[in-house]
């Protein structure tokens, strides 16, 4: 035993009390440093333990984890301003591409996201049609209506007209009860100062397209026409068919053979 303090060079109680009496393979490493409260001790490069710059509370942080946290960051899309309260979903590339789909705060009543002009979203109050008069091509007034085309500039005389085709009725100046459909349908219908042009009916393309002051008419099939532009009272059914003048019906064109009655004459 008095061998054991064979090489000893200074009192042995005082050496003992300098040393750490369980963490013997790391004294040369942390002897000189008090460890702060709550850190986490590592193993250096050297293989002896040192004092790392972790707390507990900060590895409490990553319990639960379940992946590398890094690989998991780099999944998720970047915050940035225009991405503060996006509604839930699922984020595609069509939803968020320049940004222009983000929405960064709720809505009142009757708003639409739209795109501002500079790279994000707004809501603005919509510029729809909530109903046909506020369509470009829709006229509504006078108790007529147009639509396909909108002759306001000529209709200050006109009342209880019925167009629709992108040209029907779109002279009518001095007019009432006409009904028109199809392009070019009436479209050379006005009326004048002196003539209404009043109760005409025309169905197909630029079916009555010469009447400008007729009234009364009814004419029927495409590129159908009365006898002359101021027809009165004239039925003219057929296509490319022409009246015989007023007061008279034609039905059918010139390559029909025969009109037969509904009983054929009861023959």
């Amino acid at each position: 035993e008095i061998n054991y303090v064979d090489g000893v060079t200074s009192a042995v109680q005082t050496q003992l009390d300098a040393k750490q009496a369980t963490v013997t393979g790391a004294a040369s490493s942390i002897v000189t440093n008090n460890l702060d409260a709550s850190r986490a001790v590592i193993t250096a490069a050297n293989g002896k333990v040192a004092v790392s710059d972790v707390t507990s509370a900060e590895l409490g942080y990553v319990d639960g984890v379940t992946s590398a946290i890094q690989t998991q960051l780099d999944a998720r899309q970047a915050l940035d301003a225009d991405l503060t309260d996006l509604a839930d979903g699922t984020l595609t590339a069509t939803k968020v591409e320049n940004g222009t789909y983000f929405i960064s705060s709720a809505g009142t009543s009757g708003k639409v996201w739209t795109s501002d002009g500079s790279g994000a979203g707004a809501w603005v109050t919509s510029t729809a049609a909530s109903e046909m008069d506020g369509l470009s091509d829709v006229l509504v007034e006078s108790s007529s209506m147009y639509i396909g085309n909108d002759p306001s500039s000529t209709t200050s005389n006109a009342e209880k007209n019925v167009a629709v085709g992108a040209t029907a009725l779109d002279a009518i100046a001095k007019g009432d009860y006409n009904v028109a459909v199809g392009y070019d349908a009436l479209t050379a219908l006005a009326g004048s100062s002196t003539n209404d042009a009043d109760d005409n009916t025309a169905l197909g393309y630029q079916a009555g397209d010469v009447i400008t002051t007729g009234t009364n008419n009814v004419i029927l099939g495409s590129g159908a026409d009365p006898s002359a532009n101021s027809a009165i009272n004239q039925i003219v059914i057929g296509k490319g068919a022409t009246g015989h003048g007023d007061n008279i019906a034609v039905i059918g064109n010139g390559s029909a053979t025969a009109i037969h009655p509904h009983d054929d004459n009861e023959v």
